[in-house]
């Protein structure tokens, strides 16, 4: 303070020594100086108010090319569906009389799950083959006229020695080809079943099973080499059923085992799933085995019993021969159409799986074509969906699938054309993780992720290139994209297509190579903007 004191009383005398001139022209020069500096700093202030830019609208922009390579999801809903599953409906009418089964008992394909009233058609099925088994009797007797008994009796017993070797090679086949390699050691002495059942005493009894039926195998293969038309083949044949029921015992028990099997790091549910598939070939190979076996068996039988009686009553005469033959087709006829009657009062699963529904109890009086149960396998499911015929152009089998929040997969197969009544085409999608999530006929959210990314320069085969639709803005004058020059929206007409979802078919007016604003919403011809 005293410093600024003091220059001040150092000017002051400096001025009042000046002549009264020289005052007034210094003190004219301040008061100039000083209107010079206001109008500078309030000149600066008004520049700054006039020269503001307002807030103005920043775009982004992109090459068509960069946008035409977006791999954005196809977004869709789809239905969970068992990838195996039977809606099993009634063929018959009348009273339910038993139900055999429960909602989610798992059920063999063939097997019974409930009983229409059938006794009239039992008592025809029974007279049928009474008539047929009558017929054929008579028909072998009229055979001998024409060929000897003897030949023919010798042709059955040939044909029955080759139906033994095809049934030891056939057991053979099922137990080392498709159920040994379920298990370790299976010849060892000590089989050990590959798959833990949450009840270990299914585990035991398979590995037992399985020890059993080594005695057997060899047991043929041993009989196998020795075995003629000369040996006494019914004994075989009876023999051979009764080793027959022993492998049937060991693949019910595989089933079985299967069906309780927990996944481990050792034998995956993938695994196990397999194993299923191949147990129920197996049992299909044994069906195929038993019946060649009953067959033959029977025609063994019936040209026994027609030697013997050839031997007391002589041969017949051709005419009794065709006569023959007719009324046997005859009588096979009635047996097949009494067998179709009875087999519509019995409802059966067509396929192995659980039973989901079951709708009818017993009691229940039920008409024809009324639902009766649905068996599903609930260890392999899929997803179905449709698109459009637009959106199937970028979706390709293989395409990786996002479900909902835990489960992911891949499109398995795309239906060739539309499906008359949705319009659409048909996607199956595989579920590779979060299986457990999923319930059989839930509605779920998918991302298909579209076929993988095309050059800028690439259109679809129509000639069109895809944008986002955000992109696009629709006028009065109609469709437009933007382009910035000197920092000003310039409009371009565009012709558009098919809408894919969140994108939209441009199939003239764009290049490749033009930068476009990557959002239209909002923006008009001539607008200014700021391009980040």
């Amino acid at each position: 303070m005293n410093v600024v004191k003091k220059y001040y009383q150092m000017v002051r005398a400096w001025f009042l020594g000046l002549s009264v001139k020289k005052r007034v022209l210094t003190a004219g020069f301040a008061v100039l100086a000083l209107v010079v500096l206001g109008n500078i700093f309030t000149g600066s202030k008004e520049t700054a108010i006039i020269t503001e830019t307002p807030d103005l609208r920043a775009v982004v922009l992109a090459s068509v090319s960069t946008l035409a390579n977006d791999g954005s999801p196809l977004a869709l809903s789809g239905e969970v569906r068992s990838v195996s599953e039977a809606n099993i409906k009634t063929e018959a009418t009348g009273r339910v009389t038993n139900v055999y089964k429960k909602i989610g008992d798992t059920v063999f394909a063939g097997e019974i799950i409930a009983e229409i009233e059938n006794s009239r058609e039992a008592a025809a099925l029974t007279q049928a083959k009474a008539l047929l088994a009558q017929t054929k009797a008579s028909q072998n007797i009229s055979e001998i006229g024409q060929q000897s008994s003897a030949t023919l009796l010798e042709e059955a017993r040939n044909s029955a020695v080759n139906t033994l070797r095809s049934t030891y090679d056939g057991t053979e086949d099922i137990i080392r080809n498709k159920l040994d390699p379920m298990f370790s050691n299976p010849e060892l002495g000590n089989p050990v079943f590959s798959v833990t059942s949450n009840n270990s005493q299914n585990t035991t009894d398979t590995n037992f099973a399985r020890l059993k039926v080594q005695n057997i195998l060899t047991a043929q293969q041993e009989r196998k080499a020795k075995l003629s038309a000369k040996n006494d083949l019914l004994v075989e044949i009876k023999i051979t059923e009764t080793e027959l029921a022993e492998i049937k015992k060991l693949i019910d028990l595989v089933n079985t085992t299967l069906n309780t099997g927990l996944a481990t790091m050792a034998v995956s549910q993938t695994t196990i799933d397999a194993y299923k598939v191949t147990a129920s070939t197996a049992r299909t190979s044994w069906n195929t085995l038993m019946a060649g076996l009953s067959t033959a068996k029977d025609n063994l039988t019936s040209k026994t019993a027609s030697y013997e009686i050839a031997q007391k009553q002589g041969s017949s005469t051709s005419n009794m021969l065709t006569t023959g033959e007719a009324a046997i087709a005859q009588a096979e006829s009635g047996v097949a159409l009494a067998q179709v009657a009875f087999e519509k009062t019995i409802v059966r699963s067509p396929i192995f799986g659980s039973l989901n529904s079951l709708p009818i109890t017993r009691g229940d009086y039920v008409s024809q074509s009324q639902p009766a149960a649905t068996v599903s396998n609930n260890n392999a499911l899929e997803i179905v969906a449709y698109i459009t015929a637009s959106d199937s152009k970028e979706i390709s089998v293989g395409n990786k699938v996002e479900v909902g929040e835990d489960a992911s997969g891949v499109v398995t197969r795309i239906a060739p054309a539309l499906d008359p009544l949705t319009k659409k085409i048909e996607v199956r999608i595989g579920v590779s993780k979060g299986l457990g999530s999923l319930l059989n006929g839930q509605s779920v959210s998918i991302s298909i992720e579209r076929t993988g990314a095309r050059t800028g320069a690439q259109k679809d085969s129509d000639g069109a290139i895809t944008i986002p639709i955000v992109s696009l803005k629709i006028t009065p004058d109609g469709p437009v994209v933007f382009t910035v020059e000197n920092e000003t929206l310039k409009a371009h007409a565009v012709t558009i297509g098919s809408l894919l979802g969140n994108r939209i078919m441009i199939t003239d007016g764009l290049t490749p190579a033009m930068e476009i604003v990557t959002d239209a919403r909002g923006l008009k011809d001539g607008q200014k903007v700021i391009v980040k």
